[in-house]
């Protein structure tokens, strides 16, 4: 019984997923995997809503999604039928046609819906309207390129700002995408072997991280056009890269890789900005300007090509930080190039440490470049590292006409810093800018001269030591001098340190001021100053109580009669003392024999002592004998 409730739940279960096959299949009003052949047109209703999945169809007319009908392709394999005047995919305005992979992952392989052409002699049109809305994911289109509007071939026209291509391959077409008055996005494409890999007639298009490669033509943009043209790269193909044509195209073009193509990398009538955009190793002219005004790119190398990194026919081009490694220009006709580039300046001592807060001026053959505001410009001092703000180094290298190779833009550069209490001498450096510059110069020391001893103000006399120290840039101090008042210059002993014996009693007594100067190649330092006052006077007492000096006429120097004065003094004082000393020790010995002499009287005055025989009571008893007896009762 257990046994036959188990078989019946299994084939009720088998059951329900045979059903919900039935239903998906239905929904899909076809078999997966079957091969669909569309012998007339499919003309999709105004309501209708088909899905397809893991199909092949083969159409042998024209396929038209209506208004408000829905068209979904997955995994499909969708062959366009041979017909002498081509056959044609239109999405009507409101209608809506979806392909892509089955998953919806780019990375998934082996499941992408396919466009083609059963006879690549005989390609199909492929035409979005205005209004229509077409979602085309992770798929390929081949072989597409008849026009249907305008009898010009094309290939997937674009002409609806509903369309979102994403992840797709365009190969083999006229015109991989050929886009309208549209504002469609492209991201994430390969554009292969064809003859335009996209051509933006006119919109806004936007157009990202896409690869062109072995086309004919890589990028063309139209007159009047806005597009945004951002980080795709172009390469290998037969002819130019990217095109930009008219004067009134507002393109924007950043972060693209323009190279190794066969022709120009790029040529350009008219843009917005062309901005950090790498056009190298192109068979030609890696960029060309043709009746360009008042234009500029930036950032953009522009180096190894052929012919020219830059071609000007009646331009006004500048050059904003770009480099040129082959260093060269070709131009033509009436032309005008600015070349600028943004340089900093960080200034460091002869010690090579960051000088902060200081005023900076950069200038050159050119005139002024640079200035902050302790010279007359309008940007704050060096930061705390040292650093200037970012300024332009521009350079008008061509203004006339003729063909001329042009050079990198090299120039020497001076530099003079200044912060507080030093002006540092012109810091040269040849400069040959090639793009954006962090320069560092090294703030030359002015020579300079200092004097250590003695310090102002002091009062001297005789031999002295006057010593100081000198330095420049390069310890390259060849003398030092020092002069005393209105005297000669005398050469001192030593540069860095150096030191001059100086006897003063040879000048006037008084205020004089020590002078000093160091010499180099560049020659004489400021000089250095202190001022002293000098005082030989040394007064002396005479026996008229008058002071004799040096300047007497006695022929006796004042010090030699001051010496004798202190020496007899000195005499009289150490006689006057000996005196004093003896008076003294005199009057001490008298008075000990005195009283010794007295000791010796007072002994010979006293009486003997009694014997032991000499009768009590006799009234001669003296000292300390015996007491007297006591009273008897």
């Amino acid at each position: 019984m257990l046994c036959g409730e188990r078989m019946q739940i299994k084939a009720i279960f088998i059951a329900v997923i045979l059903l919900l096959s039935a239903i998906v299949m239905l929904y899909t009003d076809d078999a997966r995997g079957e091969t669909l052949v569309v012998t007339g047109d499919w003309n999709l209703a105004s309501g209708s809503n088909v899905v397809h999945s893991g199909n092949r169809i083969e159409m042998n007319g024209n396929l038209v999604v209506s208004s408000n009908a829905v068209l979904t392709l997955k995994d499909v394999d969708l062959v366009m039928g041979t017909s002498s005047s081509g056959n044609y995919i239109k999405v009507e305005s409101g209608g809506t046609l979806v392909i892509q992979d089955l998953d919806s992952e780019p990375g998934t392989t082996g499941d992408a819906s396919v466009v083609s052409a059963a006879d690549t002699s005989y390609p199909y049109m492929f035409y979005i309207e205005s209004g229509a809305t077409l979602t085309l994911k992770n798929s390929v289109v081949k072989n597409a390129g008849k026009a249907m509007v305008d009898s010009s071939d094309s290939g997937l026209d674009i002409e609806s700002d509903k369309a979102e291509i994403s992840g797709c391959e365009f190969s083999d077409d006229y015109c991989g995408l050929y886009i309208k008055d549209a504002d469609p996005t492209v991201t994430g494409c390969m554009f292969r072997s064809n003859d335009y890999g996209i051509y933006v007639s006119s919109g806004a298009a936007k157009i990202t991280d896409n690869t062109f490669t072995q086309n004919t033509y890589g990028l063309l943009v139209g007159s009047g056009s806005t597009p945004d043209i951002r980080d795709n790269r172009i390469t290998k193909s037969s002819n130019w890269g990217l095109k930009v044509e008219g004067s009134s195209t507002k393109a924007q073009m950043t972060g693209n890789v323009i190279s190794n193509n066969s022709g120009s990398g790029v040529i350009l009538g008219s843009f917005q900005t062309f901005d950090n955009n790498v056009v190298r190793y192109n068979d030609r002219n890696g960029m060309e300007f043709l009746d360009c005004k008042n234009k500029q790119i930036s950032e953009c190398d522009l180096s190894g090509n052929t012919d020219a990194d830059l071609f000007l026919e009646n331009s006004e081009v500048t050059l904003y930080n770009c480099t040129y490694k082959k260093e060269a220009f070709k131009i033509d006709e009436d032309y005008n190039l600015t070349v600028i580039y943004p340089l900093r300046v960080g200034t460091l001592d002869h010690y090579l440490s960051p000088m902060a807060d200081c005023d900076v001026k950069v200038f050159s053959g050119i005139g002024d470049i640079y200035k902050t505001a302790g010279f007359g410009g309008k940007d704050p001092k060096t930061s705390v590292s040292g650093w200037t703000s970012t300024m332009d180094v521009t350079s008008k290298i061509f203004e006339h006409k003729g063909v001329l190779a042009a050079k990198a833009m090299t120039f020497p550069v001076t530099v003079n810093v200044s912060n507080p209490g030093t002006l540092f001498k012109n810091c040269p450096r040849t400069l040959q800018m090639t793009k954006y510059s962090y320069e560092s110069f090294v703030a030359k020391l002015p020579l300079r001269v200092w004097i250590t001893s003695p310090t102002a103000g002091v009062t001297l006399n005789k031999t002295i030591a006057v010593s100081g120290g000198s330095e420049n840039d390069d310890g390259s101090v060849q003398s030092v001098e020092v002069k005393f008042g209105n005297g000669s210059w005398m050469p001192a002993t030593g540069t860095t340190t150096w030191s001059y014996s100086w006897n003063t009693t040879a000048f006037t007594n008084g205020q004089i001021t020590i002078l000093a100067r160091a010499k180099d190649a560049s020659g004489y330092s400021p000089e250095a100053s202190v001022t002293i006052t000098l005082n030989n006077t040394i007064p002396v007492v005479t026996d008229d109580d008058d002071v004799v000096s040096d300047d007497d006429d006695s022929g006796v120097s004042g010090w030699v009669i001051a010496a004798i004065v202190i020496g007899i003094i000195v005499l009289v004082v150490v006689i006057v003392t000996v005196i004093i000393v003896i008076v003294f020790l005199g009057k001490k010995k008298g008075k000990k024999d005195e009283r010794s002499e007295h000791h010796k009287e007072a002994k010979r005055e006293k009486p003997p002592a009694p014997k032991d025989d000499d009768e009590p009571g006799d009234g001669k008893r003296s000292g300390k004998g015996l007491s007297p007896p006591p009273p008897e009762d």
